[in-house]
């Protein structure tokens, strides 16, 4: 990436950028600690990262992002289409070994569909703390015993690392989870999310502000609120930003108390930069890479 001699905004910082993407995590954090790399945004070689920020040769920020790591429960389903039984779920779930398991506690912990860098974000991570006992006598007001649900796991690092610990913390509280693990993205799309062909499941959702998806009834999780669908018309309806964010709030306050899914944690925007590198972007907005404030000096 080359700036214009003609470009009519002010200069960015360096003249040029290369971009390499790496397929796996640890192999850009090697490229960063052998100097074939300046930096590495969005590093996800989280059990390294304590170790790069113990070493004064680099600098570390940690930021947010636009995912959503969800475990959507198919509101389909005839157990879990009771509110009780997916509150339930949502009790029995230890967000916090979540997110020791598949970032080694590097993120945002959530309880809700929104993110830290949305204008309507609220904090719902102390709506349902992990407590097994109330979700058993749920589950015991609800008449369900002996629940069996089928988990497709898309065979991505930390869905599989989610879903050990999901299996564990639902057996504490009685329901056995069978882990199929399936091939993302072709498999899990076609069957887990097009096809509706599960009953839990677990996913990263990135695209920006996507807490819109709980206004689609036909979305593969199946949830369908009139009183959700209602503030969310008054955000589209919506002439200023107060009233936007105002309405997408309460939205999420009716997602949140009807519980479709179980929201575990925003993955965090790591960033890594070696010695004379500035002005890199601490946020991952999603829409896009801001390379126009980076310096770098010898």
């Amino acid at each position: 990436m080359c700036i214009r001699d003609s470009y009519w905004g002010e200069a960015a910082g360096v003249a040029e950028a290369s971009l390499v993407y790496y397929s796996d995590a640890a192999a850009a954090a090697n490229a960063l600690r052998t100097d074939g790399v300046d930096a590495v945004l969005r590093a996800e070689a989280y059990d390294q990262v304590e170790s790069f920020e113990g070493d004064e040769s680099f600098d570390v920020s940690v930021g947010d992002t636009q995912a959503v790591v969800v475990l959507p429960m198919n509101n389909d389903h005839p157990e879990l289409s009771d509110p009780q039984v997916r509150e339930a779920i949502s009790l029995a779930i230890d967000k916090e070994a979540v997110l020791a398991a598949a970032t080694s506690g590097h993120g945002t912990v959530l309880g809700g569909p929104s993110v830290p860098t949305d204008p309507y974000y609220a904090d719902y991570s102390e709506e349902r703390p992990h407590d097994p006992a109330p979700a058993r006598e749920l589950l015991e007001e609800a008449g369900v015993g002996d629940l069996g649900l089928r988990f497709t796991v898309p065979n991505r690092p930390y869905a599989e690392a989610v879903a050990q610990v999901v299996q564990d913390d639902l057996s504490a509280i009685g329901i056995s989870v069978d882990l199929e693990t399936q091939e993302f993205p072709a498999v899990w799309v076609e069957q887990t999310m097009t096809d509706q062909d599960y009953d839990l499941t677990v996913v990263s959702h990135v695209e920006p502000r996507n807490m819109i998806n709980y206004d689609d009834p036909d979305y593969y999780w199946g949830y369908d609120s009139p009183e959700a669908s209602e503030h969310f018309s008054e955000a589209r309806a919506a002439t200023d930003d107060a009233d936007y964010a105002d309405a997408m709030e309460a939205a999420a306050d009716q997602v949140v108390d009807d519980a479709p899914g179980v929201w575990l944690y925003n993955s965090p925007n790591i960033v890594i930069s070696g010695e004379g590198v500035e002005g890199l972007p601490q946020n991952d907005l999603g829409v896009g890479m801001d390379l126009s404030e980076i310096t770098v000096s010898p």
